[in-house]
């Protein structure tokens, strides 16, 4: 059996103020249920509110002890979805012919500037780690610039242009290379860039490849593991003996790793370990397998792979002129412009060529998405380069890609690429208007895609 208990309300433990009004709100309840008429009872009953009872409102049923809730403070939240491409370059020479390890000054520069224009982050290494630990967030999408090796060209040719943009970087170093001599980096230019915006990263002892790596691991499992401590832990030690910054990033030489390496890795005190894979890096990309992009002199779409995000590449918003001056893309003409939505589902697309010099047009090369490589016809006296759709574009995000060399020159010059967006729905509408139920029906059925 149930016990009955009764128990005050809440409403009855307050002022005597309340406890009186709250009485007299059920007095007249009472009066007005019998069956009176109204004006009798308003002649017989007339119970006037004293006046230091005060009119009863919500606040009236608040505890006037109960301490106020703290304002939420906002909650930090990590953001994982962001995606980072890294870049890996090695040398760099103002007058040497470019090579897979060697990137002209001038390309370089070109590079840096198109990722200034095009406004993706180039973050720290560190900030960089500290997203990977989830204690910060970066822009989505990001690039981290790394240069491998330690040629004294990182100082002389990449760092000015870096500092120019005031972009950071990290540069891994192996030892055996290291000192100053020929074309060595010197403890004190290391020190110089790393107090204006440089990492310092390993880059093992000797440059081990994979051959040689292999060879040692024939040798037993002792002898094996001395050749890891001195190529991955030892040169830690001298590289934080000889410049005072212990490094705690180490890029795979050659990029051939695995798992055996780890243990000496950890002793290293490495919180990340970089390869050659050439692809982008997620949050849950394991951290001893941190893909790189390495970008080679002669081939620039290396640089482009790299730098394409969700399909479409970067933008730029100038290129050199001939005479060594800036071109805005505005005064290029481009059709559709940059950035334009059209209707035209087969538009002309062309570009103003006239102020990037003499163009050889055996060398012009274009590619639209969707159709990959085209044929651009080339007025020879405008310098205009213009390609009309040989059929309607299906895409609704467009991008296109149009470069070419300069006569009397053996490279080609920084691709220019510019995108537009096709309004299918305004598109459809012009083409194919609605004049009865089943034409409707094909129209709905096109937009929402079953039609293609």
């Amino acid at each position: 059996m149930i016990e009955m208990i009764w128990r005050k309300p809440v409403w009855m433990s307050g002022s005597v103020s309340c406890g009186r009004a709250l009485a007299l709100s059920l007095l007249a309840f009472a009066v007005v249920g019998c069956d009176k008429p109204s004006d009798e009872v308003a002649a017989e009953v007339e119970v006037p509110l004293a006046e230091e009872s005060p009119a009863l409102s919500a606040d009236s049923f608040v505890d006037d002890h109960a301490e106020e809730e703290p304002e939420a403070e906002d909650v930090f939240q990590h953001d994982k979805s962001v995606v980072v491409s890294i870049l890996g370059y090695h040398r760099f020479s103002s007058s040497a012919k470019p090579t897979d390890m060697m990137t002209t000054t001038a390309r370089f520069r070109e590079e840096m500037q198109m990722l200034a224009d095009s406004g993706v982050a180039v973050v720290s290494m560190e900030d960089f780690l500290a997203w990977k630990r989830g204690e910060i967030n970066i822009p989505n999408p990001s690039v981290v610039i790394t240069i491998d090796d330690g040629w004294k060209s990182v100082y002389t040719e990449a760092y000015p242009v870096l500092k120019e943009f005031g972009f950071p970087f990290t540069t891994f170093i192996y030892t055996n290379f290291f000192g100053g001599l020929g074309k060595t980096l010197s403890a004190e230019q290391v020190k110089e860039m790393i107090a204006n915006g440089m990492t310092l990263g390993c880059h093992s002892k000797s440059h081990p490849y994979v051959s040689k790596v292999r060879a040692e691991r024939q040798k037993g499992e002792e002898a094996y593991a001395k050749f890891l401590r001195e190529e991955m832990v030892e040169t830690a030690d001298v590289l934080e003996r000889e410049i005072g910054v212990r490094p705690v990033v180490y890029a795979y030489p050659g990029g051939y790793y695995a798992d055996d390496m780890l243990e000496a890795a950890n002793e290293a005190g490495y919180e990340a370990l970089f390869t050659v894979n050439p692809a982008k890096v997620v949050f849950d990309t394991p951290n001893h397998e941190i893909h790189r992009y390495v970008v080679h002199g002669d081939k620039p779409y290396t640089f482009d792979n790299a730098t394409t995000f969700g399909g479409i590449p970067l933008g730029r918003k100038s290129l050199a002129a001939a005479d060594g001056s800036r071109i805005e893309k505005a005064d290029l003409h481009l059709v559709p412009a940059d950035g334009e939505v059209v209707t035209d589902r087969q538009p002309l697309v062309s570009a103003d060529l006239s102020q990037v010099g003499d163009v050889d047009p055996e060398s012009l090369v274009m590619r639209i998405s969707g159709f990959g490589k085209v044929e651009p016809h080339f007025d020879a006296e405008t310098k205009l380069v213009t390609y009309k759709m040989s059929r309607r574009l299906r895409a609704t995000d467009v991008a296109v890609y149009l470069s070419w060399k300069l006569i009397e020159s053996d490279r080609y010059e920084p691709p220019l690429r510019w995108s537009f967006t096709v309004d299918r729905t305004a598109s459809l509408l012009a083409e194919q208007p609605v004049v009865d139920e089943e034409s409707a029906r094909d129209l709905t059925e096109e937009l929402d895609g079953t039609g293609f």
